[in-house]
């Protein structure tokens, strides 16, 4: 979602594929006690591990935020000032308990730069925010967030690259790309930032047929720990470059730009199929049989949802097809064939590149205006949680049943007020490169699977802590039928094993790469790479 919120306007129901919980309406979300946002060994802060390779110099003394904020050329936000409210705020209410000492709205990366350094003076643990949806909090602090949405240019765009500002919403992108007649890959959910999402690698909804965000990136610009700024590509800081493409938001340094490969923007069509919720099992099991070896241009997600305007839960397959609506009867028949039912509705629309990434992002009756943040647009905040899998071969039908039942439970007996799972396809120009060709090592996967949870402002207390839970529960029952790996970007907590989950065989080389660039650990976070 990683998008966050798929909505599809067939039957007007809510697929959530990438893209978790992107809000459909303004209403006040109600937030997680912030004791329950991360797991007790985070020490009440999601920020900062304890463990370096070496230890970092003594502070000078106490922070002066007087002379840094006389320093940049953004504003410096500390606690008592009256912007700080609104500064600190993730899109996830769930974490607004989490306060840092300071939030700096960097208008440059001399600006990064000197918060960089300021850090290291004085021993503050650094967060860099670009659009602020980590589904752990991360960015929200504690010490200093290095806040780039400032930094949201896009320049240099033309028919083989683009610069993208780190801070640069994907609505943004997408819409002014395609003024050229231009796109990239990237997610879908239209207030994610560019920068922590290609830094995460980057699923989408055409990375089948161009790969993920992170396999685009030509270069980067990118303060270190040192405070140096630096353009990494792959002959100058190769392993920096590598790092950087999957090896998670936050870690490396703070990233003020990117530089995209672009490719003529293509018509896309968008389609729905709906089976009954008594077909669940056996979509699952046919779409899985189907879907990796569909051709590149599609991309497909199957969606198990607790809230239905019925009586039952729904089942649903979507997706994108980079060409027109007009092929499509012909490649669902395989899918369909495989499932061995045919769905109750059918539908599909064909739209323009910029039309298509404003539907996936469940904007379809928006204008690319409104498709923002309140109060610049009418995408409100969404309180959830989440956890993620990888599938490296077909579930069994233990696997798939387990699945259907996980929702069946919710829909019949809890409090939760919305769930979700999520299958999104993989393979295609994702799997054709190898796991060690960047930092991103999920290249043999069929699949991903997203768990998630959403609550609101009339949502119980009891409620609101059952649905925390609720993600990282189904994950961990599904253990015994998938791969162990999950997705970086989908960042959970509790997940134990996360060196390997997230990083598998390149966290060794990550470690190594952290060691050089940020020996300290300046750069920390709960679930973030350690030098080694």
């Amino acid at each position: 979602m990683a998008r966050r919120g798929f909505l599809r306007v067939a039957g007007a129901t809510a697929v959530v594929g990438l893209a978790g919980a992107c809000s459909k309406s303004a209403t006040q979300r109600k937030p997680l006690p912030s004791s329950s946002a991360v797991p007790t060994s985070a020490a009440g802060s999601s920020a900062a591990p304890t463990t370096t390779t070496t230890p970092p110099p003594s502070p000078t003394g106490p922070p002066d935020w007087t002379a840094l904020g006389k320093g940049l050329d953004g504003p410096l936000l500390l606690p008592d000032d009256s912007g700080y409210a609104a500064a600190h705020q993730l899109f996830n209410p769930r974490f607004d308990g989490l306060k840092p000492q300071a939030v700096a709205q960097c208008a440059s990366a001399d600006d990064v730069a000197e918060c960089v350094r300021f850090a290291g003076r004085y021993g503050i643990p650094l967060a860099p925010r670009s659009g602020g949806h980590s589904y752990a909090g991360w960015s929200a602090g504690p010490g200093l967030v290095i806040d780039v949405r400032k930094l949201a240019a896009i320049t240099g765009v033309g028919r083989a690259t683009a610069t993208v500002g780190a801070g640069a919403r994907l609505v943004d992108v997408y819409q002014t790309l395609a003024d050229k007649g231009v796109g990239i890959p990237a997610g879908s959910c239209p207030t994610v930032g560019i920068a922590g999402l290609t830094l995460g690698g980057g699923l989408g909804v055409l990375d089948r047929a161009w790969g993920l965000a992170c396999d685009n990136v030509v270069s980067l610009q990118i303060v270190t720990a040192d405070g140096e700024i630096r353009t990494v590509d792959a002959k100058h800081d190769p392993d920096l470059f590598w790092a950087c493409r999957g090896g998670g938001g936050g870690t490396f340094g703070a990233v003020t730009s990117l530089r995209f490969k672009t490719r003529p923007a293509p018509p896309v069509a968008t389609w729905y199929l709906q089976w009954s919720w008594s077909q669940a099992a056996a979509v699952l099991a046919g779409w899985q049989r189907w879907a990796p070896s569909s051709p590149d241009e599609i991309w497909s997600t199957v969606h198990l949802s607790s809230a239905s305007s019925n009586s039952l839960p729904v089942v649903a397959i979507a997706g994108s097809y980079v060409g027109h609506t007009g092929d499509l009867p012909g490649i669902f028949a395989g899918l369909i064939a495989a499932i061995g039912r045919d769905p109750i509705s059918n539908s599909s629309e064909d739209h323009s590149y910029a039309e298509a990434m404003l539907f996936e992002a469940g904007c379809g009756d928006k204008t690319y205006e409104q498709c923002h943040l309140t109060p610049a647009g009418t995408v409100a905040r969404q309180a959830y949680a989440a956890s993620s899998d990888i599938v490296n071969r077909p579930l069994s039908n233990n696997g798939v049943g387990a699945l259907v039942s996980a929702v069946q439970k919710v829909h019949d007996s809890s409090p939760i007020p919305d769930i979700s799972i999520a299958l999104d396809a993989a393979g295609g120009a994702v799997n054709r490169v190898a796991p060690t060709a960047t930092a991103y090592v999920h290249r043999k996967s069929i699949c991903s699977i997203q768990y998630i949870a959403n609550w609101y402002d009339s949502t119980s207390s009891s409620a609101v802590q059952s649905a925390a839970a609720w993600p990282h529960a189904v994950r961990t029952s599904m253990q015994p039928y998938v791969s162990g790996e999950a997705y970086q970007n989908y960042c959970d907590p509790q997940i134990t094993d996360w060196q390997r989950a997230y990083f598998g065989a390149n966290y060794a080389r990550l470690a190594k790469i952290k060691s050089r660039y940020d020996p300290h650990n300046v750069f920390a976070h709960y679930q973030g790479v350690l030098p080694g």
